[in-house]
């Protein structure tokens, strides 16, 4: 005989042999509810060094377990789960959330659809250090600072300070990870610090840049 989909109650059943019926035999059909498929959240993007945030909910009532995956075997039964508090750019991928409602009985649990949230965890830059070439002539922008241990060829969003107003320049990466900031006069840079997209380095400095010393007055002629 074939199996129908039925609702939830109690039936009878009864079995039919050359026209001869057995008693009825009454049995109960139990329908368990299936949490509806969660909302997912995420703090995402983020900047490497951060926290990262997931975050689950539904409308069902019922759930009474949660089941986060992700990169890296990553899982948590928590609806809103911290990956890290100091997540790294390999932590970036698909996360996602099962809600589950358990039921009294053995082996009854029902498993909403799974939901699924991408997230992405971008480099914060990081400067190792920085060298300083004073202008070779008075009063000219022949100087420059060089910014060391970044990603080679990228192109970084450059901040300084000089004289109290706020600088930005955008500068590739040489091959061997400098961003050089060339045609400085003079003078004290201060807050220096790379963008990389949405993520910004420490700063460091304050640089200072020195003109040449002047040559002496000239001998009062006697």
């Amino acid at each position: 005989a074939g199996v129908a989909t039925i609702a939830a109650g109690t039936y009878s059943v009864t079995l039919t042999i050359a026209n001869c019926t057995s008693p009825s035999a009454p049995t109960v059909v139990v329908v368990d509810s299936t949490p509806v498929k969660p909302m997912v959240t995420s703090n995402s993007p983020v900047c490497s060094g951060n926290p990262l945030i997931l975050g689950g909910s539904t409308v069902s009532t019922m759930p009474g377990r949660w089941s986060w995956t992700g990169p890296n075997g990553f899982s948590s039964n928590q609806a809103n789960a911290t990956v890290s508090n100091t997540a790294i750019v390999n932590m970036s991928g698909d996360y996602t959330l099962t809600a589950i409602a358990d039921y009294t009985g053995p082996n009854r649990s029902c498993s909403s659809l799974p939901a699924t949230i991408t997230v992405v965890v971008d480099t914060t830059p990081v400067i190792v250090g920085f060298t300083k070439t004073n202008p070779d002539r008075c009063a000219s922008p022949t100087g420059s600072i060089q910014l060391t241990g970044l990603t080679a060829n990228f192109t970084y969003t450059v901040i300084y300070t000089l004289g109290g107003v706020a600088r930005t320049l955008d500068i590739t990466a040489d091959p061997g990870g400098n961003v050089v900031i060339t045609g400085l006069v003079a003078g004290t840079y201060s807050d220096i610090k790379v963008k990389l997209r949405n993520c910004v380095s420490a700063t460091v400095g304050p640089v200072t840049l020195v003109d040449p010393d002047p040559p002496a007055a000239p001998a009062r002629p006697r």
